[in-house]
C-alpha cells in the first residue's frame, strides 16, 4: 500500500523538519544575550522563556504519539508548520517578556509535533537495516541542523545583524519542509494494534516506558539546557560559544550519519 509513495520527499522533508527545530535551538541560543540586553532580561527571566521550549515539546509530543494512528502524520505535520511559523513571527515582533515566552511555547509546540510524526513515518516507510539507516541519517540532522546553525548565527552576530534577522533565518528550512510535504501522498501506519488511543494510554503505564520516560528526561535535559545557555554561560570564557556548539554538534553529527 506504500510502494506509490514519493519516499524521497517525505524523508528529505522530515530532515529539513528537523533543522527547523536544530535552528530554533542554536540560533536561539546565540540570540539570547542580545534579547536579554533588549528587553532588560533577567537571567531568572531568560531561564523561564527557554524552559517553555522544554513544556511545548513534550507536551505535543506526547499528544502527537498519542494520536498518530487516528490524526495521521500529515495532519500532525501541518500543526508542526502552523506552530513554527507563529512561534517564529511572534519571536521577531515580540514586545517584551511575555511575547518571547508565548512564542517559544509555540515553537516548542512544533518542534514535539515534527517529532511525533516523523519518527514513526520513516520507521513505516522503511524495513530492516535500511530503517535503521534512515533513521540515523534523520537524527543526524539535529545536531547537523545546529551545527550548521551555530555558525550563521555567530556570522551574522559577528556582522552586526540583529536577532530578528537571525530568526528569519529560521523561517527557510519551515518553508521548505512545508513545500516537500505539500500535495504528497504519506505512509501508512504498519501497526493496526496501536490505533487506540485508549490502548496508547494504557502502554504508557507499563514500568519499562515509565521508566524510559524518566532516562529520557534526564538525558534530553543534560542536551537541551547547556546548549540553550552556551553564549551566556560562556561568554566570558575566551573561546567562542557558538564555535563550541559547533563542535560538539558536529562530532555528534558524525556519530549519528555512521550509525
Amino acid at each position: 500500500m506504500n510502494e506509490n509513495i514519493n519516499k524521497s520527499a517525505l524523508f528529505n522533508g522530515s530532515c529539513f523538519a528537523v533543522i527547523t527545530t536544530a535552528f530554533t535551538f542554536s540560533i536561539r541560543a546565540g540570540i539570547l544575550p542580545q534579547l536579554g540586553a533588549q528587553f532588560n532580561l533577567t537571567a531568572e527571566q531568560l531561564g523561564f522563556i527557554n524552559s517553555m521550549f522544554f513544556l511545548g515539546f513534550p507536551i505535543s509530543m506526547i499528544i502527537g504519539g498519542l494520536v498518530y494512528h487516528t490524526f495521521g502524520p500529515k495532519n500532525i505535520m501541518k500543526a508542526a508548520f502552523v506552530a513554527h511559523t507563529i512561534g517564529i513571527l511572534l519571536t521577531i515582533y515580540a514586545g517584551g517578556y511575555v511575547g518571547l515566552l508565548v512564542s517559544t511555547l509555540f515553537i516548542g509546540f512544533g518542534n514535539g509535533c515534527t517529532e511525533a510524526a516523523c519518527n514513526p513515518l520513516i520507521a513505516d516507510a522503511y524495513a530492516g537495516p535500511k530503517m535503521n539507516k534512515m533513521l540515523s541519517r534523520f537524527h543526524m540532522w539535529f545536531p547537523g541542523g545546529i551545527l550548521i546553525g551555530a555558525l550563521i548565527s555567530k556570522f551574522m552576530t559577528d556582522n552586526g545583524m540583529g536577532w530578528q534577522a537571525q530568526m528569519w533565518v529560521t523561517m527557510i528550512p519551515t518553508v521548505i519542509y512545508a513545500a516537500l510535504f505539500y500535495g504528497k501522498k504519506f505512509v501508512e501506519p504498519r501497526e493496526d494494534g496501536s490505533t487506540s488511543i485508549a490502548e496508547n494510554l494504557k502502554a504508557m503505564l507499563n514500568p519499562v516506558f515509565i521508566f524510559l520516560f524518566i532516562c529520557m528526561a534526564l538525558t534530553a535535559i543534560t542536551e537541551f539546557g547547556p546548549n540553550q545557555w552556551v553564549s551566556v554561560i560562556m561568554s566570558n570564557s575566551g573561546a567562542s560559544p557558538m564555535l563550541i556548539l559547533a563542535l560538539t554538534s558536529g562530532l555528534m553529527a558524525v556519530g549519528r550519519f555512521f550509525a
